[in-house]
């Protein structure tokens, strides 16, 4: 009886270990969001998105994704020297261009959609 007892013990022991292993292998694999994505990808995923949200025209929209184009670039490289004023600063550039690019109503609504984000990201 003692035995059988160590057995199923150790079963479970070994069991609850699998499983615990497995769910840290997938949760690793998952990464962040978009992470796999290259700058120009992102930067046609962010265009598609302005577009669809603000009513873009074509020319806009190709306006936009190449000034998403020009932040992603500059934002990758201020990554990899974990340079935070650089990435500031693409940030800021970005937004002036879109400032030139888009119509006054179009911006403020821009600028309340990353308001909004702002507050959503602080309280999730």
């Amino acid at each position: 009886m003692k035995t059988t007892v160590v057995n199923i013990t150790r079963l479970g022991v070994l069991s609850l270990l699998m499983v615990l292993l497995v769910n840290a292998t997938s949760y690793a694999q998952r990464g962040r969001r978009g992470n796999n994505l290259t700058a120009e990808q992102r930067a046609e995923k962010a265009a598609k998105r302005l577009t669809k949200k603000l009513g873009l025209n074509a020319d806009q929209t190709a306006q936009v994704q190449a000034a998403n184009l020009k932040m992603q670039t500059a934002k990758d490289a201020a990554r990899t020297t974990r340079d935070r004023a650089a990435m500031k600063s693409a940030s800021e550039a970005y937004r002036t261009e879109l400032k030139t690019i888009l119509t006054s109503e179009q911006y403020s609504k821009f600028e309340q959609m990353k308001k909004r984000k702002k507050r959503k990201g602080r309280r999730g």
